[in-house]
């Protein structure tokens, strides 16, 4: 059950990690000749540098605060590594391993973090007029792996096999 667990919570890590490179925002400007104009930026750019974006595509979706992509990608390097290590370490043992459950915990505290990042950035997102509008596929991937990578955490922390 502890492997199962532990691979739920490593899938939940890769998902976060990867929905830190797809779409958060997504702006819809209007079209030119027919072709509609729409931009995109990734929880990646949110965090990087989002002046020019903000300044020419999306005018009122004014991001106030950028960490709170950064804490998601911090949050999902600590969930992989946590998870590739307790992993390794259910392989390699028969039994109830302390590491195990010490890593499940680290693993459950960064889910946590993670989804708290998102929160926040949802939250200053909620200041703009259709906000749910905006919101890209990377932010619903993010919270997707970050529950992955609690529910994993804590069915790995819990004594047994």
């Amino acid at each position: 059950m502890k492997k199962v667990a532990i691979g739920l919570s490593l899938v939940g890590a890769a998902a976060l990690l990867a929905g830190i490179f797809l779409p958060w925002i997504h702006y819809q400007s209007g079209s030119i000749g027919g072709f509609s104009i729409s931009y995109s930026l990734s929880g990646w750019g949110v965090f990087h540098d989002t002046s020019w974006f903000d300044n020419i595509a999306l005018g009122a979706l004014n991001v106030d605060s950028n960490v709170h992509a950064l804490i998601v990608f911090i949050a999902s390097i600590v969930m992989l590594l946590c998870a590739l290590a307790a992993f390794v370490l259910s392989l390699k043992s028969k039994g109830d391993n302390a590491g195990i459950g010490a890593l499940s915990v680290i693993i459950s505290l960064a889910a946590v973090v993670a989804i708290g990042g998102l929160a926040w950035f949802l939250a200053d997102m909620s200041s703009v007029d259709n906000w749910s509008d905006y919101i890209g596929a990377g932010v619903y991937v993010c919270g997707a792996g970050a529950v992955l990578g609690l529910v994993g955490g804590i069915l790995a922390s819990v004594k047994g096999k």
